[in-house]
């Protein structure tokens, strides 16, 4: 917020600027030249709103996903059991008397690719919201066996959603390591039997 004020405050000083210079010049070529400028500015200023605007409605968007997701009390039961599993603990909840819920997991996560592909979201926003919700339920060897092995035709999205993600995180991944060679990205990387990157388990691309 405070970056916005500065720079509305740089345009609208220039273009105040430029309004009182032109009223006290005589016609000429400096003249036309300062039009071209403050026309410009103008311009630029309509720009920065625009995009403003389109951050702002972003934003709010991004809330409204956060609050259908935390209003589904299956997504968090889908969510913890996929969790123990990935950290090797006794599961709470038997994942297949879910697979409603699961399917409806699913089904939030291929609108997000459709929003994504709009330009309603991007994938940066996308990943620090939702990244180990979407990768610790895709990655499930059961949920992968119960919903996504046998039905693999009905999820292109899931699958050109993974690819786009896991390839972000990868990248992210390569950046921490200049930082941390030792750094791991736990997410794509799997490690134990209960939790299989969903590539190398359903190869299907």
């Amino acid at each position: 917020m405070k970056k916005w004020k500065v720079i509305w405050g740089i345009i609208i000083s220039a273009f105040l600027l430029g309004i009182i210079i032109y009223s006290c010049m005589d016609e000429s070529v400096l003249k036309e030249i300062l039009i071209v400028v403050i026309s410009l500015l103008a311009a630029v200023a309509a720009l920065l709103q625009m995009q403003k605007n389109t951050a702002l409605t972003t934003g709010g968007f991004i809330l409204n996903l956060q609050e259908v997701y935390n209003g589904n009390s299956d997504f968090l039961l889908i969510f913890l059991s996929c969790w123990e599993d990935f950290k090797g603990e006794e599961r709470q909840c038997d994942l297949s008397e879910k697979r409603e819920s699961i399917i409806n997991y699913l089904t939030f996560f291929e609108s997000i690719y459709i929003m994504m592909q709009e330009g309603c979201l991007n994938i940066q926003l996308l990943d620090e919201l939702f990244g180990r919700r979407f990768f610790m339920v895709v990655n499930n060897k059961t949920v992968q066996d119960m919903e996504l092995a046998v039905n693999s035709e009905y999820y292109t999205n899931i699958y050109k959603l993974y690819d786009i993600w896991k390839a972000y995180r990868i990248k992210q991944e390569k950046k921490e390591q200049k930082k941390n060679c030792r750094y791991t990205d736990a997410l794509i990387h799997c490690y134990n039997e209960n939790y299989k990157d969903l590539f190398d388990h359903i190869n299907v691309k």
